[in-house]
Parts: structure tokens; sequence; C-alpha cells
């Protein structure tokens, strides 16, 4: 009977109480023990067009203030929830530590879902690290994607966007087919599948690569000597020499590492140094004698520098306009 007991009052379901005068109960999360949220009406009303459609007398719980009655919301996460009313009722204290990407994203999609984004429009990015998902994983990198996305963050979304082409290698479709396509709505898929325009997860593909194949190309023309017989020319060949063995030291050649991230080639292209041309080696001509080489301790820094500011995040305007060019852009554009 005791163990019987104890297993009951386990199932005492957990209360949240945000306003000593809350009219209304929510239940939220799965049977047969929801949190039970106790809220202001009045207040998810004017936060949310959701609550104030559900709350009207043209639904059965518009008289809930009355009558008693309880809303059920078995679909939704308890902890998600409770934050976004706790931002709500200004209840909500800043952690000593940010939310993990996964609980970010909760709450993005709960608040989503029950229309009251612009209501957190000034106070939600108290629950986002202060700084880009350095140290996250791929997957909950992805998660600070969507949920900036979701909760019409433009300066979060531009940051995490190019923090995750820069400090990741991996594809984007394992975050377009992993556990966030479950809890993310559909119309927020747009970023990553095609429909209409290029798929955005094509865009933050083709982004990163384009960066990457830039560095191939300069890396490329930083070998070459300003000479108009490079293929017979003795001291070019051996100025080309030493730069394949420097990069190679680096392992920036001959090819570059599919596994390494854009901020490892960018640090290991600003460590490089150029070769000095070999004056000891015949010249072909009088042109290439008056060849004239970058010096060689900006030659590669400055590269790196091009590369950092070419590797840009992404303008959620222009992705909610699918491509198109917008005057309605809230970040400045290069």
């Amino acid at each position: 009977m005791a163990t019987t007991g104890g297993a009951a009052k386990q199932q005492q379901p957990k209360i949240e109480d945000f306003d000593l005068g809350g009219d209304v109960t929510l239940l939220v999360g799965p049977t047969p023990t929801p949190t039970r949220v106790t809220v202001s009406k009045a207040l998810l009303c004017f936060a949310s067009k959701y609550f104030a459609t559900l709350f009207s007398n043209t639904f059965k719980e518009g008289d809930i203030a009355t009558t008693g009655k309880e809303v059920k919301l078995n679909d939704d996460e308890p902890k998600a929830f409770v934050t976004l009313c706790k931002i709500l009722h200004m209840r909500y204290d800043t952690p000593d530590k940010p939310l993990a990407a996964h609980d970010v994203l909760g709450v993005a999609i709960v608040a989503d879902k029950y229309d009251c984004v612009h209501a957190l429009a000034l106070s939600v990015r108290s629950i986002f690290p202060e700084q880009a998902p350095m140290g996250t994983t791929f997957q909950g990198a992805g998660e600070l994607v969507c949920a900036a996305y979701l909760l019409d963050q433009p300066l979060l979304f531009e940051r995490f966007t190019q923090a995750i082409m820069r400090d990741y290698a991996e594809s984007f479709l394992q975050i377009a087919f992993s556990e966030m396509g479950r809890r993310v709505p559909m119309a927020t898929w747009r970023m990553f599948h095609s429909s209409g325009a290029e798929a955005e997860i094509f865009t933050l593909e083709s982004t990163r690569a384009d960066t990457r194949a830039g560095l191939v190309g300069s890396l490329n023309n930083a070998m070459a000597l300003n000479c108009p017989k490079p293929s017979s020319c003795g001291r070019a060949k051996s100025y080309l020499a030493t730069h394949i063995k420097n990069a190679t030291v680096a392992d920036l050649a001959p090819y570059i590492p599919r596994h390494e991230t854009t901020a490892a080639l960018i640090a290991k292209t600003a460590k490089l140094r150029g070769a000095p041309v070999d004056n000891s080696v015949q010249a072909c001509s009088s042109a290439c004698l008056t060849a004239k080489v970058a010096p060689s301790v900006t030659l590669f820094i400055d590269l790196a520098k091009a590369m950092e500011a070419e590797c840009r995040g992404l303008c959620i305007d222009c992705v909610r306009a699918e491509g198109r060019k917008t005057s309605k852009c809230r970040i400045v554009h290069a």
C-alpha cells in the first residue's frame, strides 16, 4: 500500500503560478501528469492572437474565467511553455548560463505556434547565448539558427548562420533530416527544402563552398610569379616549389581537407608565409627581372582577412523573401 501511495504522490501535476490573480489554468504536457500553469487571461489575449481567439465568446473556452474550466495543451513541452509564460509575465530571470540550444528552440516553437513572437521581441534575446554557438554541437548550432528564424531575430540569425558556416564542416542536410525536422513547423523548412526559390540549405552550402573555392583560387594566384613564361622559367618554378612546400606543411596543399572548418582554414592561411624570390636562379627575361611580389609578411594575412569578410551570415528578410531582393532588410548588406 505504501508503494501505491508513493506512486500516486509522484503523479501529482506540477503547479506553476505566474499571476496571483490568474484567471486561466492551462494543463501543459501529456496526461496524466501535465504541468498546471496559472496565468492572466488578459495578458495572454494581449500577447497572442491565438489565445485572444481561443478565449472569445465564439469558443467554448471563452467563458473559462467564470466557469472554472481548464484548457488542455497536451502537445506542448511544459518546460518551453513555462519559460514562455515567465517572459510574458515578466518573471523570467536571466540564468547564469544560457539555455541549451534544444530548449531555446522549444521556446521558439511554442511562441510561433501561439502567435506571440511579437510580444517577445524586446526580451527574448535573454534566452540566447551571448556568443555565436562555438562549442555546441552541429545539431545545437542548427537549433539556434532555426530558433532565431522563428523568433524573427535578424541580428541573431545573421550571427548564427555565419557561425554555422565558419565553425562546422558537416553537411547541412544533417540538420534538415534530423529530429529538428519533427519539432519545427513545416513552413520554416523553406530554409532547408526547395520550394519555389532556391532552398536556404543550398544557400548555406553554396556560400561555404564559395568561400573555400575562393581560398583555393587565391592560393594558386599567390603561388604564381609575375612572369611571362612561368612554365619554362627556372625562377618561377623555384618560387612555386617553395610555396607548395610551405602550403603542404600547413595542410593547405595539394588539396584543402574537406573535414576542415572554414575558420580553421582561415587561421592556417593567416599563418602561412610567402616564398622569397630566389635571385640566384636565372630569370627567363627582363620582364621576369622586374616582377614585383607582395611582401611575404602580409600576403596571406590579407588573404585570410578577405576570406573572413566573404564569410558573412544570411539576412533573415532575404530568406523570407525566398532570395528576392527587398528594401525591407533590417541588416546592412555588404
